[in-house]
């Protein structure tokens, strides 16, 4: 059984065109940018592989234009929402995410407090349906 036909599957990983996005200890890291659909609800589906601790804090960054420069700080992209405060564990999350109205998001993570270095996201997608 597939999924509903009102539902979509983003793979965020493969608009990255990698198996991972790297969250090394306190670092930062984004995801490449993608199209936020109109009139849908939203979720998340996370999984960090790590050789030690994993606390991740995840949010979405929006903005009205495409990143100046895609995996780096952008003056005109915000935070739309604040997924996830720190995630800890090393099995599949599915997580809410409640954007703004915005034509484009990208997923942020920041290492928090007793992140490995090792830590990376290796499986990311935006699943969405018609509200």
């Amino acid at each position: 059984m597939g999924p509903s036909p009102d539902n979509e599957v983003v793979d965020i990983l493969a608009i990255n065109a990698a198996a991972s996005i790297a969250v090394a200890s306190g670092g930062t890291a984004w995801s490449r940018s993608f199209p936020l659909p109109k009139n849908r609800d939203f979720g998340l589906e996370v999984k960090f592989t790590s050789s030690g601790s994993v606390n991740v804090q995840i949010d979405l960054e929006e903005g009205n234009q495409a990143p100046t420069t895609e995996d780096a700080i952008d003056a005109t992209w915000w935070v739309g929402d604040a997924v996830s405060a720190g995630v800890t564990v090393e099995t599949p999350s599915g997580l809410a995410v409640a954007p703004i109205v915005a034509l484009y998001g990208r997923i942020k993570f920041t290492g928090l407090s007793g992140n490995h270095a090792s830590t990376v996201c290796d499986l990311l997608k935006l699943v969405t349906t018609e509200k």
